[in-house]
C-alpha cells in the first residue's frame, strides 16, 4: 500500500490517492491517519543511538530504506526500556540483541544483519573499556574495578563479557563494586565521571562513535575484548505481512555503502538464519 500527495480539494478538505497493488482510490486526510494508525511501521536506531550525530544518520538510513522498499517506515525516538521497544506491535525496523531475539523463541521477522566496515562478517565481540589515563594494562589489572554492566538480557553489555570473564579467571564476586545502566551511552557516561572504572561495550556501537566522536578516541581505552559472535539483527515484528516483509528484505540486501551505509561504519547487510542465534545464545551464562 502506498499513499500519494494530495491531489486536490473537496468541499475545502484535502484528498489523496491510495494505491494497492493495481487498485487505486481517493481517500480524505481523515482515513489516511486511520490507514497510517492501522499499517504503522516504526523504525528505530534506540540500540546504536551513540551520538546525536549517529542519531541523523541512522534516520538518513531509514529514509532510504523506505523509499527503495516502498514501505512506509515512521522513524521515532524511543525513550523507554529496549525491551518494550522489541514489544511493540507497530516494529517496522530495529535493530534487537541475538541473545533475547534467541531467548524469546526467534519470533521477530530478520530482516538482515549488518556487516561492519571493518570486518567481512556479521559478527562483533565485546570491548572492555577503561580511562584513557588508567594505569591498567591487562584485563588482570582490573578484576577488582567496579564493573558498569547493562541489563542481564545483553549479549555485549552483560551475558557475553561476565562468560568470558569467567573463563579466563573464574568466578566473579557480585557486590557493591558492580552496577547496571540502561544504554551503553550510559556506561561511557559513567566511566568517564569516574562513578565505575571498567565497562563491556559492544565493539560495533565504540567502533561507530569512534568513527564521529573525537572525544571517544581519546576518552577512553580499549584493554581487552572477548571472541567473536553474531552482531545483533535488524528486525520486524513477528506478525508483519509477507509483502510488506519481503520488500523490506530486498531493498536492505540490495543497499549499497554510498546508500548511508559509510556514515555508519557498515559494508553491507546481509541474509541470517535464525539457527546462528539459538546456537550461538541460547546456553545461558555459567
Amino acid at each position: 500500500m502506498s499513499i500519494q500527495k494530495e491531489i486536490g480539494n473537496r468541499e475545502n478538505y484535502p484528498y489523496y490517492k491510495m494505491y494497492y497493488g493495481a487498485l487505486s482510490l481517493e481517500i480524505s486526510a481523515i482515513q489516511v491517519v486511520f490507514l497510517v494508525l492501522i499499517y504503522m511501521n516504526i523504525a528505530c536506531s534506540r540500540m546504536y543511538d551513540a551520538s546525536p550525530v549517529i542519531q541523523n544518520y541512522w534516520r538518513q538510513f531509514f529514509s532510504v530504506l523506505s523509499d527503495q522498499s516502498s514501505v512506509a517506515l515512521y522513524w521515532i525516538v524511543h525513550t523507554g526500556t529496549i525491551t518494550e521497544l522489541w514489544d511493540r506491535s507497530d516494529l517496522g525496523a530495529t535493530f534487537m540483541c541475538g541473545r533475547p531475539f534467541s531467548l524469546a523463541g526467534a519470533k521477530h521477522r530478520i530482516l538482515g544483519a549488518p556487516v561492519p566496515i571493518n570486518g567481512s562478517k556479521p559478527e562483533y565481540c565485546t570491548y572492555y573499556l577503561v580511562s584513557a589515563n588508567d594505569k591498567a594494562q591487562r584485563l588482570e589489572d582490573v578484576l577488582e574495578y567496579r564493573i558498569g554492566w547493562l541489563p542481564e538480557h545483553s549479549q555485549s553489555g552483560f551475558a557475553g563479557p561476565r562468560k568470558d570473564l569467567q573463563r579466563r579467571f573464574g568466578a566473579i564476586a557480585y557486590n557493591e563494586k558492580v552496577k547496571s545502566f540502561e544504554t551503553p551511552r550510559d556506561c561511557l557516561a559513567a566511566l568517564a565521571n569516574g562513578e565505575v572504572d571498567m565497562v563491556p561495550i559492544d565493539s560495533y556501537y565504540f567502533d561507530l562513535l569512534r568513527r564521529h566522536d573525537e572525544d571517544a578516541r581519546t576518552a577512553f581505552r580499549i584493554i581487552g575484548a572477548t571472541a567473536a559472535s553474531p552482531i545483533p539483527l535488524l528486525v520486524a515484528r513477528p506478525s508483519m505481512p509477507d509483502e510488506l516483509f519481503g520488500r523490506l528484505v530486498t531493498a536492505l540486501l540490495s543497499l549499497e555503502p554510498d546508500d548511508g551505509l559509510t556514515n555508519l561504519g557498515l559494508s553491507s547487510f546481509v541474509s541470517v538464519s535464525p539457527s546462528t542465534y539459538l546456537s550461538a545464545y541460547m546456553t545461558a551464562p555459567q
